[in-house]
């Protein structure tokens, strides 16, 4: 999920650089700058455990499915927060 970092990173750093296992980006400056800070919100939507752990870890927001039980949601969240 390097994906997300990066995307911060160009977001809110004047001059970004990253250096991963699949990208590598050299210092480089991207514009137009953002007026929204520090960015504008990621959301992501899902709902088996590993994707709920990568919301918890990268994500601002969530974006729960339609339907379903709210006691089967409640318990996956808090599952996934353990």
């Amino acid at each position: 999920m390097s994906c997300f970092l990066i995307l911060r990173k160009i977001w809110t750093d004047d001059i970004a650089e990253f250096k991963g296992q699949f990208y590598n980006i050299t210092a480089s400056k991207v514009g137009p700058i953002l007026t929204q800070k520090p960015h504008f919100p990621i959301y992501l939507g899902g709902i088996v455990k590993e994707i709920l752990a990568h919301i918890a870890k990268y994500a601002d927001g969530w974006l729960a499915p339609v339907g379903g039980s709210l006691d089967i949601l409640e318990g996956k969240i808090c599952r996934t927060m353990a």
